[in-house]
């Protein structure tokens, strides 16, 4: 079977060893961001962890809760979310984020009572398909799985693995669903995250313009330069994933004694011009057969006011989300 530019079918892995699970998933998706790790749970409902984990040692006592799992696979015990950072876990932004991705797959994978789960084709994302090391290490995630979540015994079997590029899953929702008024022109999508701010080019039948992407850092760089402002006001330089939380819900403050919403504001300018500088030189030979741009991610909102600049040609989608386009997106189809 021949996969599709930007997506890529990998074979099961020969299985054996725990006993096989009856219940499952025909698709399952994982999206795991350098923010947050997105997944829909037993319930169809999508979730999200914070994506960061912390190796535990022995002596060391963490309660999962809603905001945080707690695994035991092999000879490792560890926890993901927001017990995670509390813990001054790694952030996944910091690190090779598919190297980890077996461990925080694990935390999204709940048997419920019965403790069993089977995956016919499990979805994740990554944001090059060109990327080998990458891609190789994701190829490996099928396989049989014996592991404690939470406490709970549980066993998951994964059959297949399908790879699907960043952007391209939001594209294929929003054309599918009604989300571009002019499906039959080339559309594109701004993913906003974490780690990177990546824009792409979609042509009517969905290929990447490969010559026009854009890849930027993402709002763990607008962090960076608002700690190495703030520093000067402090003994030490703030921590960075602190400064995101702040500006995801809204404080704007560091604990109580750190308020930082004009820096932000100033730094947000900043990234958002660099931004919209890197689309104009990257799209100029787009732009008169681009119809619109769906900005996407978690740090979507941070864009807002550029948005409302455009006449509606860039835009926030609603529902989903722009943190969960993505997730629906990887549900529909091969993302073709």
């Amino acid at each position: 079977m021949n996969a599709p530019s930007g997506s890529v079918i990998a074979s099961p892995k020969p299985l054996d060893g725990c006993q096989q699970p009856s219940n499952g998933f025909q698709r399952f998706a994982f999206d795991g961001g350098n923010r947050f790790i997105k997944f829909f749970d037993s319930t169809s409902t999508p979730r999200s962890l914070l994506s960061c984990i912390k190796e535990l040692a022995d002596w060391e006592d963490v309660e999962p809760d809603a905001s945080s799992v707690v695994i035991e696979w092999q000879s490792s015990r560890y926890v993901v979310g927001a017990a995670a950072a509390e813990l001054k876990g790694k952030p996944t932004h910091k690190e090779n984020k598919a190297s980890l991705a077996q461990k925080l797959l694990l935390a999204t994978l709940d048997g419920g009572q019965s403790g069993q789960v089977l995956i016919d084709t499990l979805v994740v994302a990554t944001p090059d398909s060109r990327l080998k090391d990458a891609v190789g290490q994701l190829s490996r995630l099928p396989g049989e799985y014996c592991f404690a979540r939470n406490g709970r015994p549980t066993v998951a079997r994964i059959n297949r693995v399908q790879i699907v590029e960043e952007c391209r899953a939001a594209w294929r929702y929003a054309t599918q669903n009604g989300g571009y008024r002019w499906p039959r022109m080339k559309n594109a999508v701004l993913d906003m995250g974490g780690g990177t701010a990546l824009g792409r080019v979609f042509t009517s039948s969905g290929q990447p313009v490969r010559g026009a992407e854009v890849k930027l850092p993402g709002t763990y760089d607008l962090a960076k330069r608002i700690a190495a402002a703030l520093q000067s006001r402090s003994e030490y330089s703030p921590d960075t994933s602190l400064v995101m939380d702040a500006i995801a819900d809204g404080t704007y403050c560091i604990g109580q004694r750190t308020p930082f919403e004009g820096v932000f504001q100033q730094c947000r300018r900043q990234w958002i011009d660099e931004l919209r500088g890197a689309l104009r030189e990257a799209w100029a030979a787009h732009m008169a057969e681009l119809g619109e741009v769906l900005v996407i991610g978690g740090s979507a909102p941070l864009a807002r006011d550029f948005v409302d600049t455009t006449n509606g040609r860039f835009k926030i989608p609603t529902s989903p989300s722009p943190q969960y386009i993505s997730l629906f997106g990887m549900l529909e189809g091969r993302c073709e």
